[in-house]
């Protein structure tokens, strides 16, 4: 899929901690060019650039993939591509760490008909290389995650962070809508069944997926997210 930009980064594997600093000077004088994203030459033939519409791009000589201000930097990740070459995104992930830059995101396009592995196996190796991960599923996902990191980069985090309401059934819904497909409607149906989010967690998938309106499919992505699900309750809601 994206065969030229992964054989270059292969390569770009192997350049020693010299040269990765270097390049990091390079990077950092780009950016102090002007407000565009500096992209690297690796990303040539990346589907996401054309989508990269909102805010201004150039190409540069530069360590990461993408380089999206002063102290933020990312890479990219096909889904379908670490199928092929498991190593090459722990050896990208190791180098950056090395440069010095202090935040260090991951994208990732989720381009694989069963993501549960792969996507464990990236989630495992950003948690251990101090990377935020970002899943998009196409391109244009993708490219969005990029230009919002680089459009609110002088911003507060206040300023992205959702108002999850301060009832429980606003938050109930804000935790169950972001299961990819699962809408407001689909929340409410879910909460008058079984009453509260713990109700919900209990039941058997033939349960959920029996509510009006969710379908084995919704109800299957419920069941895969429930661990994140509970996880993500308890920073601002009791489940019971």
């Amino acid at each position: 899929m994206h065969t030229s930009m992964h054989v270059e980064a292969n390569n770009d594997c192997r350049c020693d901690f010299n040269m990765n600093y270097q390049q990091s000077n390079v990077g950092q004088t780009l950016y102090q060019l002007g407000n565009a994203i500096v992209v690297s030459p690796r990303q040539k033939g990346n589907p996401v650039l054309k989508f990269i519409r909102n805010v201004h791009w150039q190409y540069g000589d530069i360590l990461p993939d993408y380089m999206l201000g002063q102290s933020i930097v990312g890479l990219f990740l096909s889904l379908r591509y670490h199928l092929l070459k498991p190593e090459y995104i722990h050896g990208r992930m190791k180098a950056l760490r090395a440069s010095g830059y202090r935040n260090r995101v991951l994208i990732v396009q989720v381009d694989t008909e069963d993501a549960t592995v792969p996507l464990a196996q990236v989630t495992k190796a950003a948690i251990s290389n101090e990377f935020t991960l970002f899943c998009g599923f196409n391109a244009a996902e993708c490219a969005r995650y990029i230009e919002t990191l680089k459009s609110y980069e002088k911003k507060p985090a206040e300023s992205i962070q959702k108002d999850l309401g301060s009832d429980y059934a606003s938050r109930a819904s804000s935790v169950l809508t972001s299961v990819r497909g699962v809408n407001k409607t689909d929340a409410k149906t879910l909460g008058d069944e079984f009453e509260s989010l713990a109700g919900i967690f209990s039941a058997s998938l033939e349960e959920v997926q029996g509510c009006a309106g969710i379908g084995p499919t919704k109800a299957r992505r419920l069941h895969e997210a429930y661990g994140t699900l509970v996880v993500a309750c308890c920073c601002f809601i009791s489940i019971d």
